[in-house]
């Protein structure tokens, strides 16, 4: 499965999604389990927004390999989200780690 953000241009709250999603999933994108789509510039995404009725864009999407939507939510509520479930988990990386 994969995690993928969609965006458009000339879209201000797409670029802050954008700039968040990158910050918090370069892993992912770098390891191909997330990525970014413009809809402006991605036919084959324009097919899948337009056939599954999916809101204005940003939003992002659990997808299968073969780019079937196993859910989808908005961007702002996704990135609220991970803020209320990782706060732990964060502040925890940025604690130096003690050897001993």
């Amino acid at each position: 499965m994969k995690l993928i953000l969609l965006s458009s241009d000339d879209c201000e709250i797409c670029d802050e999604a954008e700039k968040k999603f990158k910050k918090d999933f370069w892993r992912e994108l770098d390891s191909g389990e997330a990525k970014i789509v413009n809809l402006d510039q991605d036919e084959e995404f324009q097919e899948v927004f337009i056939t599954n009725d999916l809101p204005l864009a940003p939003i992002v999407l659990i997808v299968t390999d073969k780019n079937k939507i196993v859910a989808h939510i908005d961007s702002k509520d996704f990135f609220e989200g991970l803020k209320e479930a990782t706060p732990v988990t964060a502040e925890a990386e940025k604690q130096p780690q003690v050897e001993g």
